[in-house]
């Protein structure tokens, strides 16, 4: 069974040969899509001096118009009947992605049926990162009445099939939760996996720089839960 995973990198120029290495240990069942998502450093230059195995595809998006963006994206290319993403700045080892593969290719005639995902569930982080991981799935529980935990745990692997409501996702970061909230609410159900996660080897997030951004970052998520909730057609 193959799966194809999108790797969405913005600025990753100095995690991407790192990154490749560590995908070439996967081995050949899981394609990849690594997505220059806009980049203005130097990674179309480290993507050319590195040797790319035939499983590896990688793809230049010109001008960055958000997260989500670069994953519908990347998905447009993909061909299998299983699809997901992951991040990019190796604070997850591509190796889990063998689980992964394992966990799909012992699914039940039921389970394909239905269209189950997979989801991770991010170990191995600071308190104060879970703590605001909880709060928003708290809040979202409670909003939508249904059990919602790390809704913004990676990877994400759904059959290729069930994501046609992409198309209405948002471009930015909040394209994690629409895509939760919308597949939860299509009746559909998530397989969960132990998936620790670390600190970035290199470089630095873009918007999570200290507890005020992301406190910052946590009233503008629970700002658009409440929107998904009251005022959208999801």
């Amino acid at each position: 069974m193959k799966i194809t995973v999108v790797i969405p990198c913005y600025n990753e120029a100095k995690s991407l040969k790192e990154l490749i290495k560590q995908l070439l240990e996967v081995g050949n069942n899981i394609n990849f899509i690594i997505l220059d998502n806009g980049s203005t450093d130097n990674t179309q230059e480290i993507l050319k001096s590195v040797c790319i195995p035939d499983n590896i595809q990688l793809i230049k998006k010109k001008i960055n118009t958000g997260y989500g963006a670069g994953i519908k994206y990347g998905l447009k290319m993909v061909k299998t009947e299983y699809s997901g993403w992951m991040h990019g700045d190796l604070q997850q080892n591509p190796k889990i992605l063998l689980y992964v593969h394992k966990l799909l290719e012992n699914f039940s005639a039921k389970e394909i049926r239905e269209s189950k995902a997979i989801k991770g569930l991010r170990s191995g982080r600071p308190m104060f990162e879970s703590f605001f991981t909880y709060g928003v799935a708290l809040v979202s529980s409670i909003l939508f009445w249904k059990k919602f935990w790390d809704i913004a745990g990676q990877p994400n692997i759904f059959k290729t099939s069930s994501l046609k409501f992409l198309e209405s996702a948002p471009d930015d970061h909040n394209f994690e939760f629409y895509v939760y909230i919308r597949f939860l609410i299509n009746n559909g159900t998530f397989k969960r996996f132990d998936a620790p996660f670390n600190e970035r080897k290199f470089g630095h997030s873009s918007w999570n720089t200290g507890i005020i951004s992301k406190i910052k970052h946590s009233i503008s998520v629970l700002k658009y839960i409440c929107y998904l909730r009251f005022n959208s057609d999801i």
